[in-house]
């Protein structure tokens, strides 16, 4: 794989936005965790990038822009019942406007943390958006801002 050229994996199955912290004490001190939930997807989006690339992949230590495209299962609302039941309604929205909020989902960037990029804080330009579709998944583009240095 070339240093500047970007990558672009899939992670099937619905999308997980990022938890917020849990709290729990323990004893005389209160301690923080991750949900459960958002530990097994950040997992998966890990294992869905190291199976894309491979193992021997070379984490990004340049600026980079991310696009993550989120699809989320269809409610029943947008489909026709009756004679027409299973055919999607004229009217049912393309975007979700719904939870999960889009900065949660673009939170994927810490399961990639050292794996997929030394730092997220080296992602300069973001673009998260959320779809609905009947194939739920999230894509995820990773690209170099390709600039070597002359000079």
């Amino acid at each position: 794989m070339s240093e500047y050229q970007g990558v672009k994996f899939t992670v099937q199955g619905t999308p997980v936005a990022k938890g917020r912290p849990k709290f729990a004490r323990r004893g005389k001190f209160t301690v923080a965790y991750t949900p459960k939930k958002t530990v097994n997807y950040e997992t998966l989006v890990k294992f869905a990038f190291i199976q894309h690339v491979g193992a021997d992949f070379k984490p990004f230590d340049c600026p980079l822009i991310l696009r993550v495209n989120a699809y989320f299962p269809r409610p029943k609302s947008h489909y026709r019942t009756g004679k027409n039941a299973g055919i999607l309604k004229d009217s049912a929205p393309q975007h979700m406007t719904n939870k999960p909020d889009w900065d949660n989902i673009g939170k994927i960037t810490d399961a990639l943390n050292e794996v997929a990029f030394t730092d997220d804080k080296l992602i300069v330009t973001g673009i998260v958006s959320k779809h609905y579709s009947d194939r739920p998944r999230c894509e995820v583009e990773i690209d170099p801002i390709a600039t070597p240095h002359s000079g």
